[in-house]
């Protein structure tokens, strides 16, 4: 799957690569949401590192998907920071990703400064 999400104490790390379908863009959102939800169960912070360095412009449905989902999945104090390679994915990603609590990067020491400051 060009999908992947693991579990680390003070954070949930995800990774993509090239570009999903719409089915594993849900199977991925789901399995995201489980572990989302074992975090807020255990009373740990929502800090999620994102990087989609290897990742590919998504099609418009799953866009549309990530859109939604981002708006149930995460709740205000949640951070979500993103990692693209470019200028102009970090304006496309910022776009999909339009909520406050989620911010893009180029740099991974800048990504890694916004998941945990005043963690």
């Amino acid at each position: 799957m060009p999908l992947t999400i693991q579990k680390h104490a003070d954070h949930i790390a995800v990774a993509g690569t090239g570009l999903y379908t719409l089915l594993e863009a849900q199977e991925h959102f789901r399995d995201l949401s489980a572990v989302i939800g074992e975090y807020r169960k255990a009373k740990r912070a929502i800090r999620v590192l994102v990087d989609l360095r290897d990742g590919a412009p998504q099609i418009p449905e799953v866009v549309s998907h990530i859109e939604k989902v981002n708006q149930i999945i995460f709740r205000e104090g949640d951070r979500v920071a993103i990692i693209v390679l470019s200028a102009l994915l970090k304006f496309q990603v910022k776009r999909i990703h339009a909520r406050f609590e989620s911010e893009a990067f180029i740099s991974d020491a800048a990504a890694g400064e916004f998941l945990f400051r005043n963690a």
